[in-house]
């Protein structure tokens, strides 16, 4: 899995699009066993989320205040259509690495790709 602290999301598609980070905390207990929690939480910026027709918006992950190791996915909804997920990667505050996503199409015959 591939190292992430910025995800972007550029709509190329014909609606309004969000950004949602999905994400799972690591935990370390007193043995220094590693686990991760067993559902998905949410995230989501706060004030105005839309991203209209050939906009984009990068979300820093710090922002989300989750542990080094967590596990990390967009979900970019699709106001009044169907959401797609990303790939699954690892947060790491000390890296730059930006993952960079498009999604197209239409409401409802939509594509979400890795740029």
């Amino acid at each position: 899995m591939d190292t992430v602290r910025y995800i972007k999301l550029k709509n190329d598609g014909g609606f309004v699009a969000r950004i949602q980070i999905q994400y799972k905390r690591r935990r370390v207990d007193d043995d220094g066993n590693v686990s991760f929690d067993a559902e998905w939480h949410s995230w989501s910026t706060d004030g105005y989320r839309d991203i209209c027709s050939g906009g984009e918006r990068t979300v820093d992950l710090t922002e989300i205040h989750i542990p080094d190791g967590s596990y990390v996915r967009l979900k970019a909804e699709v106001v009044m259509g169907k959401s797609r997920t990303g790939d699954i990667c690892v947060f790491q505050s000390g890296c730059g690495t930006m993952l960079s996503y498009r999604i197209s199409g239409t409401t409802l015959i939509n594509k979400l790709t890795t740029i």
